[in-house]
């Protein structure tokens, strides 16, 4: 009877502690300084997660969308990158929970020059 009641307390510890599963659509803004004050993007992404892996994509609207990749969520950190068209590479290492994505991102040119934007994702409604 303590193994059960054991087994039971650790399965609702654990279950409360775990990460949101971040599956689902998100959208919100990246923000990042621009030559003349801040530059913001809108962004949307759509994830998948299964255990650790997550995958999906993540572009300026619905229709512009790139796939994310080398992604995976560690707790409530979600650690990946997407690549643009012209090359640009962008790496992201941002908090989660049930609610909102937050974090920066590090924006790579084809050239090597190195820029850093802040998101902010909320659940799509």
């Amino acid at each position: 009877m303590r193994a059960v009641i054991r087994g039971l307390i650790f399965a609702v510890v654990s279950h409360s502690s775990a990460a949101a599963d971040v599956t689902g659509a998100w959208s919100g803004m990246l923000t990042g300084a621009g030559t003349h004050g801040p530059n913001e993007t809108t962004v949307y992404a759509v994830l998948r997660q299964d255990g650790e892996r997550v995958t999906g994509s993540v572009g300026a609207d619905k229709t512009h969308q790139l796939a994310i990749r080398n992604c995976r969520i560690e707790g409530t950190v979600i650690a990946g990158e997407t690549v643009e068209w012209e090359g640009m590479v962008f790496r992201f290492k941002v908090s989660t929970s049930a609610t909102e994505i937050r974090g920066l991102v590090e924006v790579v040119s084809p050239g090597g020059n190195v820029a850093q934007a802040n998101l902010k994702m909320h659940r799509a409604k």
